[in-house]
């Protein structure tokens, strides 16, 4: 769970891609849930997940063609999971809960082709590094807790093509690419019961294909702009721990379907809100349902 908290898009950062010249500081609270299975579908995984987020501009750059923003993120996660397996002939179920929570530290570059309106190519790109504390119980049985770590670094590209209808107002195509790498590591732990757990240490690749909808609609009250995107997200995480000579491994589908959806609205000239629900699917019952809010002040 640590490591999805780590994901993020540009928009999911900055919401609409529109900034100040000489720079903006943002916040973002996203929440959520999520399903999943491992064992072969004989244990059902359910995560609640919360996470705080901020960020601001630390140099700008631009001419009359281009623009390059670079900045600083920081970000504060929480999560709790609750494991439960099949009945046994004799009525037994298996059980164990499981927190973490911690931080996470960055940077981000983002390059704009057309700096005054942000249409066209651009290219964003940012690194994090998280350090967690995780905890388990095994139905009361044993406990344990350890310390982990995750590096990762992405790279996104996109092309925005705006369409003009009447009085000012547009409507935007945004495809998009992203590639994500990930490196977690754990620390090898005996819990109280002498089961020694390890095996978490993995790197991992996320790609993502999609397209984004939004549009820009000029009110006597302001600017708002509604937005629709969908996703197609390709992982190799194959998320997994031994506990003494037993390796159970999460089953987390190769392959999911993200669709997300919200709205961003101009609260003045400097600020701006943005609130999203997204939701991804994939087999074998995988499941993730989430919103967020997002403020931005440009200077």
């Amino acid at each position: 769970m640590a490591r999805n908290l780590q994901m993020q898009t540009l928009y999911d950062r900055e919401g609409s891609q529109y900034r100040s010249a000489d720079g903006s500081v943002w916040m973002r609270f996203k929440a959520g849930k999520a399903e999943s299975q491992a064992v072969n579908g004989n244990v059902d995984i359910d995560s609640d997940y919360s996470q705080f987020q901020l960020g601001g501009d630390i140099l700008t750059w631009s001419d009359s063609a281009q623009s390059v923003t670079v900045g600083l993120m920081g970000s504060y996660i929480n999560a709790s999971t609750d494991s439960t397996g099949n009945r046994g002939a004799d009525g037994s179920q298996f059980s164990a809960n499981g927190s973490v929570d911690g931080y996470n530290l960055g940077l981000y570059a983002t390059w704009f082709a057309d700096a005054q309106s942000h249409r066209g190519a651009y290219i964003d790109s940012w690194y994090q590094y998280g350090a967690y504390n995780n905890s388990v119980d095994n139905d009361g049985l044993s406990a344990s807790r350890y310390d982990s770590a995750a590096h990762a670094v992405s790279l996104e590209t996109g092309y925005r093509y705006d369409i003009a209808l009447s009085n000012r107002n547009t409507v935007s195509l945004t495809p998009q690419a992203q590639v994500t790498w990930q490196r977690y590591s754990a620390d090898t732990v005996i819990d109280d019961g002498g089961t020694r757990i390890s095996g978490q240490n993995d790197d991992s690749w996320t790609t993502r294909l999609g397209m984004r909808v939004d549009g820009k609609l000029y009110k006597e009250s302001g600017r708002i702009q509604p937005f629709m995107e969908v996703n197609w997200l390709h992982a190799s995480d194959n998320a997994s721990a031994t506990f003494g000579d037993t390796k159970v491994s999460q089953d987390l589908p190769n392959d999911r379907v993200e669709v997300k959806v919200g709205i961003q609205a101009n609260v003045s000239e400097r600020l701006s809100v943005y609130a999203q629900a997204a939701g991804q699917k994939g087999k074998n019952d995988y499941g993730d349902a989430s919103f967020s809010l997002n403020m931005r002040y440009n200077w």
